[in-house]
């Protein structure tokens, strides 16, 4: 099963793949200012409480809202638990099972992981950018660099350390914002608004069309609100 990307370093990954300022990409100037004037849009000031209960209709739930940045990205975290996390976390002593035979046995199988909690990840990229046409171009130069390899230096347990990420976008999804594109493997929406660019990761459903669609609804929701 996947499971979201690690927020920090993600969100510099995001950064790097939206600037890609030394990369030339058909279609477009590529965006290397933005707007100083404009203050980036906060993505907890979007997934409060009351959006998130009210789109999921989580009746006496905790939830969690953790907020973050990079240098380049602005993110919100919010997660609570599955209803059937308990019968979850029964199952994994089989997996672990049924993994150790399978190593027993010369096989390469993946390591086990089991999904308790329902995730959104929603960050924007910076500040407005100057004009939606740059916007545009920035857009389709992060799908073109994540394709391609992005490389970025990030800190871990006090280390700086470079890691190169690639992601592909399976469809672009009509109807959401000027342009929105889903990643299967990250899980995520990422849309074009006007001068904006935002990604929304969902993780909610063991079925991809259904934290696909639910993507859209909450992206459309945001789009109008920008």
């Amino acid at each position: 099963m996947k499971r979201l990307a690690v927020p920090a370093a993600f969100a510099l990954i995001l950064g790097a793949a939206c600037s890609g300022s030394e990369k030339e990409h058909p279609g477009g100037e590529i965006p290397t200012e933005e707007s100083s004037h404009e203050v980036p849009a906060d993505p907890c000031s979007i997934l409060t409480q009351d959006f998130i209960s009210d789109h999921f209709k989580l009746e006496g739930q905790e939830l969690r809202i953790e907020p973050g940045r990079s240098s380049t990205t602005l993110n919100c975290k919010a997660s609570w638990q599955k209803a059937d996390s308990e019968e979850r976390t029964k199952q994994l002593p089989k997996m672990l099972e049924e993994y150790m035979a399978a190593r027993s046995r010369g096989e390469k199988p993946k390591m086990p992981m089991i999904k308790i909690e329902n995730m959104l990840y929603l960050t924007f990229y910076g500040k407005p950018f100057e004009s939606p046409e740059r916007a545009d171009a920035a857009f389709r130069t992060m799908i073109g660099n994540l394709r391609e390899g992005i490389t970025a230096e990030a800190e871990v347990g006090g280390e700086k350390k470079k890691a190169t990420f690639r992601a592909t976008y399976d469809s672009k999804v009509e109807g959401v914002g000027d342009q929105a594109a889903w990643s299967s493997m990250l899980s995520q929406l990422s849309v074009q608004q006007g001068r904006t660019i935002f990604h929304i990761a969902v993780d909610v459903s063991d079925s991809d069309d259904e934290n696909r669609e639910k993507a859209a609804d909450l992206a459309t929701q945001i789009s109008n609100g920008i």
